[in-house]
């Protein structure tokens, strides 16, 4: 870039020569690639679909008896679907999103996660948070006009969000993050 700028001059006369001759006759393409290509596919895999959230009972959701077939880029052996019922976490999650929780008992701070209450497996989907008056992690509401959980419970967070797939008038919208989703990457683009 100090070239093209005029800030610097190569050493050698040569330079521009070369470097045109590399951006207008590339290198020629491998002989391969006359050949006709076939297009290469992957089929769905199975997923343990583990109900509804944000709220239900659902004991062990990777021993669900129940799948889905999903993208294989989405597929993981720690994984399993859900689809959301209600607003609880709206804006981030919608009525109907299908969601991909990756199990993780110690996720990042500032992730969705989905929370299971010890005493029955009831789970909610919560933002895990760190509360520096009490010194320990907090599970906050996704959507401010609900109230956190409450502690008595013994709630911990066992999946962190990895993908949420929505549909609006038959487009699919994809988010898919391996390291986990936060909120705003959900709500950034509304």
């Amino acid at each position: 870039s100090l070239y093209l700028s005029g800030q610097r001059h190569p050493a050698d006369p040569q330079f521009w020569r070369i470097a045109e001759e590399q951006v207008v006759a590339p290198a020629p393409i491998a002989p391969i690639l006359d050949r006709p290509r076939i297009p290469v596919t992957f089929e769905l895999q199975p997923m343990r679909y583990a109900g509804e959230v944000p709220a239900g009972d659902w004991g062990d959701p990777l021993a669900s008896e129940d799948f889905i077939e999903v993208d294989p880029a989405l597929f993981h052996s720690k994984r399993y679907a859900a689809k959301v019922v209600g607003p609880s976490c709206y804006p981030a999650l919608h009525p109907g999103d299908l969601v991909i929780w990756h199990h993780d008992e110690s996720p990042p701070y500032g992730m969705l996660v989905l929370a299971q209450r010890k005493e029955d497996h009831a789970c909610t989907v919560k933002v895990l948070d760190w509360d520096a008056e009490t010194n320990q992690p907090i599970l906050r509401p996704v959507n401010p006009d609900h109230e956190p959980p409450d502690t008595s419970g013994g709630w911990v967070a066992i999946a962190r969000l990895v993908a949420v797939l929505r549909k609006i008038d038959g487009l699919e919208l994809r988010w898919y993050l391996p390291e986990g989703i936060r909120p705003r990457h959900l709500t950034s683009l509304l």
